[in-house]
């Protein structure tokens, strides 16, 4: 197993107009519906359906257009996934916006589920990447980890996690947090982004590294809630969750950048009441 290394560092603005976006969007989910299924706009295709075993995910304002509201309400805390596995490779990057509402350590946000098996006792055999919750001093960080779908005893191992970033159980800021990054296959290199919308100028980098050449993708995408051969096995935030996207490669600061733009009320009413519609209704997206 390869040495975690963990290097952080801001990202500005300056290295985001120097960067050059390498991504390809495979995968989005607006998440606008007001019930399941979730469609998927990407090239992928592919909807996210609600777990009927699972809470029932509920809508309203999102950081852009409406979100889906991942819960516990007495069952199962929800689950949506997708119904084939929505991914194009070993190497990929990812987006959402998340507005947590009360989250403890180990609560799973998104995560690409492994093929099922027999059930075992550790964790890592249920999914094969994932962004949850883990522990700070007082606070709670979100981690991002690739182990691959090597099998039990046999899986590799790469993660990278945030500075504290969520207020253990309730009293959140009620602010949406930007969330992004991705695993390159043939380095073993992760990368993980989060900003806060309301009170960071930029995002954050966190990069670390792991095993290489990882089996990233089996059974589909989850939010909230994984499944692993028909059981529950991690449970869902409470939160909010937007803008859910898949890519083809992780993504560097200039994607991130990309997919944070939202329009200034200022410049929409310079172009008068034609132009609102339009740009209200959109945000710049990376390029297919």
């Amino acid at each position: 197993m390869k040495k975690l290394c963990t290097i952080t560092a801001v990202v500005g603005a300056s290295l985001a107009l120097a960067a050059t976006a390498q991504a390809t969007l495979i995968s989005s989910w607006s998440m606008d519906e007001a019930a399941s299924p979730y469609a998927n706009s990407g090239p992928n295709g592919g909807s996210l359906v609600q777990d009927v075993g699972t809470d029932t995910a509920g809508t309203g304002a999102g950081f852009n257009g409406n979100a889906a509201h991942l819960q516990y309400s007495g069952g199962t805390s929800t689950r949506i996934s997708s119904q084939s596995d929505p991914q194009s490779g070993n190497s990929f990057g990812f987006s959402f916006f998340i507005n947590p509402e009360y989250v403890n350590e180990g609560d799973y946000f998104m995560t690409s589920e492994a093929t099922g098996g027999s059930i075992s006792t550790r964790g890592f055999d249920y999914w094969n990447w994932t962004v949850r919750a883990v522990g700070g001093a007082g606070a709670l960080k979100l981690e991002f980890i690739v182990r691959g779908s090597g099998g039990v005893g046999a899986e590799g191992f790469a993660a990278v996690s945030s500075d504290e970033v969520m207020a253990v159980g309730g009293g959140q800021s009620g602010h949406w947090l930007h969330v992004a990054g991705g695993y390159d296959a043939s380095s073993g290199a992760l990368s993980l982004f989060v900003r806060d919308m309301v009170d960071d100028l930029s995002a954050v980098e966190y990069s670390g590294s792991g095993d290489s050449g990882l089996t990233t993708h089996g059974a589909g995408l989850s939010l909230g809630t994984v499944d692993y051969n028909g059981s529950y096995v991690n449970f869902a935030a409470n939160t909010w969750a937007d803008d859910v996207k898949l890519f083809d490669a992780p993504l560097n600061a200039t994607d991130v950048a990309n997919l944070e733009v939202v329009p200034e009320p200022t410049s929409a009413l310079m172009l008068g009441v034609g132009g609102l519609a339009f740009l209200f209704g959109a945000r710049r997206k990376l390029r297919a």
